[in-house]
């Protein structure tokens, strides 16, 4: 059995992308290889294996079927970096399945294995010198097939053979410099497992982080950054292709929830967030504001909005939010952002660091309090304007979806954490309603409609004494990170 730690780069691409790269001079050297392979996955009756983000196979395609099992490990949207362990079958699958090295590395394992989807791939297989490293670039074109549903892919994988991670993304940004590519978020198991829960069909909500009880702060940092760009590129399909709208909130609550991990994480961050990242991560999230905020608008006024003029509206609006999505510079942004949370500067040698900057609890403990004192001293909400309400808003957000990712680091009793992320939650969505009442008036003028029922002074004086309520209720609660 060969263990071994893989590096590698997934891209996301189109069947057209995928013609002008195998038609790429770089690609085609004698050395190329053309693979086709049939891998089967397993898993228990309750795909225990999935749940826990490992998986295993078993590929037929180049001589002897080959056993490979994959645990999961770090994954910073798009480069991944995981324990793998394969073993060529001497014997039949049944037995295969049993033998020790599977029991070895899964010792909880106790159910049955039995077959649960299996990939057709077309792979071709290149090495590339590119600069000081050497990159096996793998192009896969591939379909996943289970009972009554089947699903076509392409993608590109980089895997680092020798030299720098860096140059892993220096090729994949010339490649898009030919045919657009997309970071890619999800092995070909996980593309399996989404096709039988049906998954595709619906918004990617954020996804728990699974942190060590000692993890430090870069990799507490690494673990939730990955995971907003995880959330946004699972998301970011559904917008393009189907106009949905809970894949569009999704997307714009990952590039948010990004947003405030950055800030929560910022004096460990220093001065090393590359000065464009921030501003175009506003300008990706404020492309879907208009498609977003007119389906609020539906939303909460139903009937009254489904007019042909607002359908028109939502339509002009989703066109503009897709060209962004699709456009050079969103791609190169994802890019940049998969690179640096994966290996920038920030990653520096622990020793380097003061050890405040070192203990996850201790940055979070102190970004949290920031958060929290920003709400406390706005004071009440009737004495402010919009524009301080907005702030107090932003601030609630930040606290918010800092708590929901890290307050399981911290000790204490589970219905204390409960009940402050209950108020927070209850204060969040007020100061949304708050927010809806205060914006509606302009867009409803800008798409020429008569003003809903329910929507004058009243229902605005009426919408701040309940956000105020449910800020002295949030405060009057001891913080879990106490």
């Amino acid at each position: 059995m060969a263990g071994q730690e893989e590096v590698e780069l997934k891209l996301d691409v189109d069947a057209a992308a995928m013609a002008s790269f195998l038609a790429l001079p770089m690609l085609r050297d004698p050395a190329s290889r053309e693979q086709h392979l049939h891998a089967i996955y397993y898993d228990t009756p309750d795909r225990d294996l999935g749940a826990a983000g490992a998986s295993l196979r078993i590929r037929h395609g180049e001589g002897v079927p080959l056993q490979t099992l994959k645990l999961p490990g770090g994954s910073a949207a798009g480069l991944f970096a995981r324990g793998e362990w394969s073993w060529p079958l001497a014997g039949g699958e049944e037995a295969a399945l049993d033998e020790p090295p599977v029991r070895a590395l899964l010792p909880g394992l106790n159910a049955g294995l039995a077959p649960l989807f299996e990939i057709r791939v077309v792979r071709r297989l290149h090495d590339v010198i590119h600069g000081d490293a050497r990159i096996e670039a793998s192009l896969d074109s591939g379909e996943i097939s289970v009972a009554g549903a089947s699903r076509a892919f392409d993608e590109v994988e980089l895997e680092l053979k020798s030299g720098s991670p860096a140059a892993l993304f220096d090729l994949a940004r010339l490649l898009d410099g030919i045919a657009p590519v997309r970071v890619g978020v999800s092995s070909k198991a996980e593309r399996g497992y989404r096709l039988i829960a049906g998954r595709d069909a619906g918004p990617a909500k954020a996804e728990p982080l699974a942190l060590a009880d000692d993890a430090t702060a870069a990799q507490a940092f690494g673990a939730a950054a990955g995971a907003c760009l995880r959330q946004f590129r699972l998301n970011e399909p559904l917008v393009m292709a189907d106009w949905h709208a809970g894949a569009l909130h999704q997307a714009r609550v990952a590039l948010r929830r990004l947003r405030s991990t950055i800030a929560l994480f910022r004096p460990m961050l220093a001065d090393h967030l590359p000065a464009h990242l921030d501003g175009e991560l506003r300008w990706l999230a404020g492309a879907m504001a208009r498609a977003r905020a007119i389906d609020v608008l539906i939303a909460r006024h139903g009937d009254d909005m489904l007019r042909r003029s607002v359908l028109e509206q939502r339509e002009a609006a989703y066109v503009a939010a897709i060209g962004a999505l699709a456009g050079a510079r969103s791609r190169a942004l994802l890019l940049d952002l998969a690179e640096w949370i994966s290996i920038g500067a920030w990653r520096r040698p622990l020793s380097d660091a003061p050890s405040d900057l070192m203990d996850a609890r201790a940055v979070i403990r102190h970004g949290l309090r920031r958060f929290r004192r920003r709400i406390k001293r706005a004071g009440p909400l009737d004495a402010l304007d919009d524009a301080g309400r907005h702030k107090v808003r932003i601030a609630v957000k930040k606290l918010r979806y800092a708590s929901d990712m890290f307050a399981p680091l911290f000790e204490g009793p589970h219905k204390a954490r409960r009940d402050f992320l209950r108020a927070l939650a209850t204060l969040s969505d007020r100061l949304g309603v708050l927010n809806d009442i205060v914006t509606e008036p302009g867009l409803i003028a800008d798409l020429g409609l008569p003003r809903p029922a329910g929507t004058g002074e009243p229902a605005l004086r009426s919408a701040i004494g309940d956000a105020e309520d449910a800020r002295l209720a949030l405060l009057a609660i001891r913080p879990f990170w106490r």
